[in-house]
C-alpha cells in the first residue's frame, strides 16, 4: 500500500529535478541523468518481479514483516 500511485507525484519532483541538474552540472549531467534513469529502471524491473503472482507478493510481505497481525491469525 506505501508505494500506491507514486509515479504521478513523482513527476513534479523530476520536472523540477532533471533541469537543475542540467544547470548545475551543465552537459555532464546528461551522462548522470541516464545513469540515474537506468538504475531507477532497474529497479522498477526488480519491483516487479515481486507483483509477478500472489505466492512471490506474500513472500516478500511475510519476508519484510514477519510479524503481521494478518499472518498471525491466519496462521493458525
Amino acid at each position: 500500500m506505501a508505494e500506491h500511485r507514486m509515479y504521478l507525484p513523482l513527476v513534479a519532483v523530476v520536472a523540477v529535478g532533471v533541469p537543475w541538474l542540467y544547470v548545475m552540472a551543465g552537459r555532464r549531467s546528461v551522462a548522470a541523468i541516464l545513469l540515474l534513469a537506468a538504475g531507477m529502471g532497474w529497479l522498477t524491473w526488480q519491483r516487479n518481479e515481486v507483483y509477478r503472482s500472489e505466492w512471490s507478493l506474500w513472500n516478500d510481505t511475510l519476508a519484510k514483516c514477519p510479524d503481521n497481525a494478518a499472518r498471525i491469525t491466519t496462521s493458525g
